[in-house]
């Protein structure tokens, strides 16, 4: 788990953005991080915690077998 401290201004749709490369992640992030709004921006000095990116299993289809 990666911990981060805000800075003011920052948002949170963004943060997730930088740190995962996609917003899809928002929700992991919320339950790491209680009470952190997702739309608001945020105040300066806020240490925020993100998890580890889920391993994404791809479901592959096979012509035999």
């Amino acid at each position: 788990m990666s911990e981060y401290v805000t800075k003011d201004g920052d948002r949170v749709d963004l943060l997730v953005f930088k740190f995962y490369g996609d917003t899809r992640y928002i929700q992991l992030f919320l339950e790491a991080n209680p009470g952190i709004a997702k739309d608001d921006f945020l105040e300066a000095g806020i240490i925020l915690y993100f998890p580890e990116k889920p391993v994404e299993i791809i479901d592959e289809k096979r012509l035999w077998n």
